[in-house]
Protein backbone atom coordinates (compact mmCIF):
# COMPACT_ATOMS: atom_id res chain seq x y z
CA UNK A 1 0.00 0.00 0.00
CA UNK A 2 0.91 3.43 -0.78
CA UNK A 3 -0.07 6.36 1.31
CA UNK A 4 0.39 10.15 -0.04
CA UNK A 5 -1.12 13.25 1.60
CA UNK A 6 -1.81 16.49 -0.18
CA UNK A 7 -4.03 19.40 -0.44
CA UNK A 8 -7.30 18.54 -1.14
CA UNK A 9 -8.28 20.85 -3.46
CA UNK A 10 -5.40 20.09 -5.68
CA UNK A 11 -6.53 18.92 -8.90
CA UNK A 12 -5.04 15.55 -8.77
CA UNK A 13 -6.93 14.45 -5.30
CA UNK A 14 -10.25 15.90 -7.14
CA UNK A 15 -9.79 13.30 -9.60
CA UNK A 16 -9.06 10.91 -7.88
CA UNK A 17 -12.01 11.44 -6.15
CA UNK A 18 -14.09 10.98 -9.44
CA UNK A 19 -12.30 8.35 -10.98
CA UNK A 20 -10.18 6.09 -8.21
CA UNK A 21 -8.10 3.80 -10.57
CA UNK A 22 -4.97 5.65 -10.86
CA UNK A 23 -1.26 4.83 -12.09
CA UNK A 24 1.78 5.67 -10.78
CA UNK A 25 5.61 5.13 -12.39
CA UNK A 26 8.81 5.66 -10.80
CA UNK A 27 11.64 5.69 -13.38
CA UNK A 28 15.45 5.66 -12.22
CA UNK A 29 17.23 6.38 -15.25
CA UNK A 30 20.74 5.24 -13.58
CA UNK A 31 19.58 1.74 -12.73
CA UNK A 32 17.86 1.91 -16.36
CA UNK A 33 14.39 0.51 -14.54
CA UNK A 34 11.04 1.59 -14.16
CA UNK A 35 8.24 0.29 -12.02
CA UNK A 36 4.78 0.89 -12.45
CA UNK A 37 1.94 0.50 -10.18
CA UNK A 38 -1.74 0.30 -10.82
CA UNK A 39 -4.75 0.37 -8.23
CA UNK A 40 -7.28 1.93 -6.70
CA UNK A 41 -7.03 4.99 -4.26
CA UNK A 42 -9.45 5.55 -1.29
CA UNK A 43 -9.64 8.36 1.22
CA UNK A 44 -7.82 7.35 4.19
CA UNK A 45 -10.05 8.78 7.22
CA UNK A 46 -9.97 11.63 8.58
CA UNK A 47 -8.79 10.42 12.05
CA UNK A 48 -5.44 9.19 10.40
CA UNK A 49 -5.36 12.10 8.51
CA UNK A 50 -5.17 14.29 12.14
CA UNK A 51 -2.61 11.62 13.13
CA UNK A 52 -0.38 11.54 10.60
CA UNK A 53 -0.23 15.51 10.36
CA UNK A 54 0.64 15.77 13.94
CA UNK A 55 3.33 13.67 13.38
CA UNK A 56 5.23 16.19 11.04
CA UNK A 57 7.44 18.63 12.42
CA UNK A 58 5.69 21.69 13.78
CA UNK A 59 7.37 24.04 10.18
CA UNK A 60 5.82 21.57 7.59
CA UNK A 61 2.78 21.83 9.24
CA UNK A 62 2.63 25.62 9.09
CA UNK A 63 3.81 25.06 5.02
CA UNK A 64 0.73 22.90 4.40
CA UNK A 65 -1.42 24.96 6.94
CA UNK A 66 -0.37 28.03 4.41
CA UNK A 67 -0.11 26.53 1.49
CA UNK A 68 -2.77 26.95 -1.56
CA UNK A 69 -0.67 23.60 -3.57
CA UNK A 70 -0.57 24.12 -6.86
CA UNK A 71 -1.80 27.44 -7.71
CA UNK A 72 -0.04 30.68 -8.61
CA UNK A 73 2.34 32.17 -6.19
CA UNK A 74 2.94 36.47 -6.25
CA UNK A 75 6.90 35.79 -5.21
CA UNK A 76 8.74 33.33 -3.60
CA UNK A 77 9.37 35.90 -1.03
CA UNK A 78 5.67 36.45 -0.41
CA UNK A 79 5.67 32.20 0.90
CA UNK A 80 8.67 33.27 3.05
CA UNK A 81 6.78 36.20 4.99
CA UNK A 82 3.66 34.34 5.27
CA UNK A 83 5.62 31.14 6.74
CA UNK A 84 7.47 34.22 8.97
CA UNK A 85 4.36 35.30 10.00
CA UNK A 86 2.56 32.00 11.12
CA UNK A 87 5.70 30.59 12.82
CA UNK A 88 5.77 33.47 14.70
CA UNK A 89 1.70 33.14 15.32
CA UNK A 90 1.93 28.92 16.06
CA UNK A 91 4.85 29.66 18.60
CA UNK A 92 3.13 28.41 21.19
CA UNK A 93 0.24 26.61 19.91
CA UNK A 94 -0.37 23.42 18.37
CA UNK A 95 -0.87 23.57 14.27
CA UNK A 96 -4.83 22.59 13.45
CA UNK A 97 -4.58 20.12 10.26
CA UNK A 98 -6.15 22.35 7.77
CA UNK A 99 -9.67 20.98 6.41
CA UNK A 100 -8.34 20.88 3.04
CA UNK A 101 -5.79 18.79 3.85
CA UNK A 102 -6.12 14.79 3.50
CA UNK A 103 -4.28 11.61 1.95
CA UNK A 104 -5.12 8.55 -0.02
CA UNK A 105 -4.48 5.79 -0.16
CA UNK A 106 -3.33 3.36 -3.58
CA UNK A 107 -4.44 -0.32 -3.31
CA UNK A 108 -1.82 -2.01 -5.73
CA UNK A 109 -3.69 -4.55 -8.60
CA UNK A 110 -0.71 -4.50 -10.74
CA UNK A 111 2.89 -3.84 -10.49
CA UNK A 112 5.15 -3.97 -13.47
CA UNK A 113 8.94 -3.83 -13.04
CA UNK A 114 10.53 -2.44 -16.50
CA UNK A 115 14.44 -3.59 -16.71
CA UNK A 116 16.37 -1.79 -19.91
CA UNK A 117 18.53 -4.78 -21.69
CA UNK A 118 20.55 -4.79 -24.78
CA UNK A 119 18.84 -4.69 -28.31
CA UNK A 120 15.53 -3.76 -26.56
CA UNK A 121 15.07 -7.21 -25.16
CA UNK A 122 13.67 -5.68 -22.12
CA UNK A 123 12.76 -7.11 -19.21
CA UNK A 124 9.19 -7.19 -17.79
CA UNK A 125 7.79 -8.81 -14.94
CA UNK A 126 3.88 -8.07 -14.04
CA UNK A 127 2.98 -8.88 -10.95
CA UNK A 128 -1.14 -9.08 -10.94
CA UNK A 129 -3.86 -9.67 -7.97
CA UNK A 130 -6.77 -11.56 -8.56
CA UNK A 131 -9.06 -12.51 -5.86
CA UNK A 132 -6.66 -11.39 -2.93
CA UNK A 133 -3.75 -13.84 -4.14
CA UNK A 134 -1.00 -12.13 -6.23
CA UNK A 135 0.56 -13.63 -9.72
CA UNK A 136 3.38 -13.29 -11.52
CA UNK A 137 4.11 -13.47 -15.19
CA UNK A 138 6.60 -12.06 -18.01
CA UNK A 139 5.75 -9.31 -20.90
CA UNK A 140 6.91 -9.21 -23.83
CA UNK A 141 8.91 -6.24 -24.22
Amino acid sequence: MLQLYQHAQKINLTQIQKNPFVSLVFFWEKLRTQIRVRGIAEKIPEEESIKYFKSRPKESQISAYISKQSKKLESYRKLEELFELYLEKFKNKDVDKPPNWGGFIIKPQEIEIWKEKPFRLHKRVLFYKKKEKWYKCFLYP
